[in-house]
């Protein structure tokens, strides 16, 4: 008879809080993770991370310590799940692993939407999930910089809020009308544009980007205007010293 696993896949705030709370429960418990090393906060990522030059990791604190999970007889599994198989009752790791499970929780967490448009792919484009992910966008804020970040919601803001204290040229591009326009009023988007703004982020809205250019390495980015049928608008670049956008387009800063 199989014993008694509960499979956790994920080890982020929900797979880790899951292990946490079967910590006293008498069968195994198994965490599949597939980033290497501690568990971590995912929320300083965005925030104070990106300013702690030449910290390392110091400024990300951990979910729970590896010693925790040793304690408790929590099993931790480092790999990708390729696939699960609910009829049997396995999960399958990359590599040519399986775990078997009596209870499964899927705990993944979200994964960023990267921008399927041309140069989406360019050196110099980040998207902020992880670790790693937090530590190149780090390293490539500069002073001076200009940086460009598309959407005004909760994790863009943070990170134009980031950009500007350490002394970015940053634009916010958002296909809305106002900042966190899904989850705030139009006071509170108001207060939140006006306190960036008077940090000197500037913002651009109705901002549908189109392409990202550059020569290997990324130097401008591409909108136009949400009200223009997607098909047949042309983007402008926006380049130092021009003068408002023309009809139909929006133009950007040069990243």
């Amino acid at each position: 008879m199989l014993e008694d696993v509960v499979v956790i896949v994920g080890a982020g705030h929900a797979g880790v809080h899951a292990a946490v709370r079967l910590a006293a429960w008498p069968g195994r418990v198994v965490v599949i993770d597939e980033q290497s090393g501690e568990t971590y906060e995912r929320p300083p990522l965005s925030k104070d991370f990106l300013k702690a030059e030449g910290q390392g990791d110091a400024s990300i604190p951990p979910l729970r310590k590896e010693q925790f999970f040793a304690d408790k007889s929590i099993e931790r599994v480092h790999g990708r799940v390729e696939s699960i198989d609910r009829r049997a009752h396995l999960v399958h790791i990359a590599g040519g692993r399986s775990i078997a499970y009596t209870k499964l929780i899927l705990a993944p967490g979200s994964a960023p939407r990267a921008l399927r448009i041309p140069g989406g792919s360019l050196t110099g484009v980040h998207l902020l999930k992880t670790r790693d992910d937090a530590v190149a966008l780090r390293d490539a804020l500069r002073p001076g910089r200009r940086v460009v970040i598309v959407g005004a919601g909760y994790i863009g803001l943070e990170v134009a809020a980031a950009a500007a204290v350490i002394g970015c040229e940053t634009t916010v591009l958002e296909y809305a009308d106002r900042v966190m326009s899904r989850v705030t009023s139009h006071p509170v988007s108001a207060f939140f544009e006006r306190l960036h703004t008077e940090h000197g982020t500037r913002f651009v809205f109705g901002a549908e980007v189109t392409a990202i250019s550059g020569d290997g390495h990324v130097e401008s980015v591409m909108t136009c205007r949400r009200l223009v049928v997607p098909r047949r608008c042309r983007g402008r670049r926006y380049r130092r010293g021009a003068e408002s956008p023309p009809r139909g387009g929006r133009r950007t800063r040069r990243a």
